[in-house]
């Protein structure tokens, strides 16, 4: 199965998983060539993903093989959030798919979405780096196939708020699971960390875009027992 056609609304608003064994041979061989061809772009394509990790890069982290998938997001945006402080968003995916204007089903590219509820301040808030003061998505799309791990994590600031015109920090190890895909997702990580540093620029325009692309992610998969 793959990803339907992605229809947007009027104006944008702001476990492992693996193919099930009674799916045909057919879509075992489609979601492991999703997978190399995932790996192919890493390591080919300027604008994907490289499998390798460290520094501020953005990274998912097995947490059973300690493989990695670091990823290459050079649009970086945040927006004050309603309820918290900030939603930063990352991406890889050209602007007319953000638009609407392209088919996100064609694409290969990722979204994350950080949501900071919480700057942590000594004597108000657990500064222990095993406390959780944000959620994050990352959702990875390639060739009609589409996963999203979701978790928590710390994120650091040196910010006292979200009303500038930047925002940077660094979310650490937060903890991730597959928790939705098409059923042609093939899991290759596993339980994961996720970890990066951030430099995003207020956007709330951009940022809703993303959302809104995120949105339609999510409408077109299933939740991942």
């Amino acid at each position: 199965m793959r990803i339907p056609s992605i229809s947007y609304p009027t104006m944008c608003p702001s476990a492992i998983y693996h193919v099930n064994t009674h799916q045909s041979s057919i879509n075992c061989a489609v979601a492991r060539f999703v997978t190399t061809l995932l790996i192919a772009c890493a390591l080919f394509a300027p604008g994907c993903s490289t499998l390798s990790g460290g520094g501020s890069t953005p990274t998912l982290t097995s947490a059973s093989t300690r493989d990695q998938l670091a990823l290459r997001l050079p649009t970086q945006v945040f927006t004050p959030a309603k309820a918290g402080i900030a939603d930063i968003y990352l991406t890889d995916l050209p602007a007319d798919a953000l638009t609407g204007k392209q088919d996100l089903a064609n694409l290969t590219g990722t979204i994350v979405h950080i949501h900071v509820f919480t700057i942590p301040s000594a004597g108000d808030t657990p500064i222990a780096t095993t406390a959780t003061t944000s959620t994050v998505r990352v959702a990875i799309l390639a060739n009609g196939q589409a996963g999203i791990y979701a978790g928590g994590g710390f994120f650091t600031t040196s910010e006292d708020d979200a009303t500038g015109k930047d925002f940077d920090g660094r979310l650490r190890r937060a903890t991730v699971y597959l928790r939705q895909a098409t059923p042609g997702f093939d899991d290759v990580l596993g339980p994961s960390e996720f970890s990066t540093g951030t430099s995003p620029k207020r956007d709330e325009k951009q940022a809703a875009a993303i959302a809104s692309a995120l949105d339609a992610i999510a409408n077109a998969t299933q939740p991942v027992e």
